[in-house]
């Protein structure tokens, strides 16, 4: 497990259904390191408004979370053999396709408005580090505590966003021309 703020408090501080929390079944056959297995089903990823929708087959539901956290799908996808490695997917991050490395936990997506059909990008080294980008964007957002923040505003959420990322995890903002790097030019749009 990669990002090990206190994710305690931040499972107490959220809102009841905030957290999307894997069926301990599936979790067991997708992660075999125990914090890794543990942090899947007791902490959990956030939906973002919606920016994150796993299949609704994967997550052990909690009745206050909101349908538009869910890609509606009944059985579990078979794991496929990708040029990376065998991949399991999760389901949906910002319009591509969500996949876990089954052999490292990577996080990676297949985005049809970025790539070829068919090629994967890495965007973040586990779980924990998917959990915690989706998070401080959350938090960082200027909105939580302005009603009209300002252009600088957002520059210098982005900014705390990807510094502090980066104490975690280099992967997702590595490139400029990576997902979370160009997903940051639609921040102010999305939150």
């Amino acid at each position: 497990m990669l990002v090990t703020a206190a994710w305690q408090r931040v499972v107490e501080n959220l809102p009841r259904g905030a957290l999307l929390r894997f069926r301990p079944e599936f979790a067991r056959r997708v992660w075999m390191d125990p914090g890794d297995l543990r942090f899947a089903t007791e902490v959990g990823v956030s939906y973002a408004k919606g920016l994150f929708c796993p299949f609704t087959s994967l997550i052990d539901r909690d009745p206050a979370t909101p349908d538009i956290a869910f890609t509606p799908r009944e059985d579990v996808p078979d794991p496929v053999a990708t040029p990376h490695g065998r991949f399991q997917q999760l389901g949906e991050l910002y319009g591509g396709d969500l996949y876990v490395d089954l052999g490292d936990g990577g996080i990676w997506i297949s985005h049809p408005d970025r790539h070829d059909e068919g090629e994967y990008e890495l965007i973040n080294g586990d779980l924990s580090s998917l959990a915690y980008v989706l998070y401080k964007l959350e938090a960082e957002s200027p909105t939580r505590d302005m009603e009209i923040p300002g252009v600088a505003d957002w520059q210098a959420a982005m900014e705390v966003i990807r510094e502090h990322t980066d104490n975690w995890d280099r992967i997702p903002f590595a490139s400029k021309k990576g997902f979370w790097s160009e997903f940051m030019d639609s921040y102010i749009e999305y939150y």
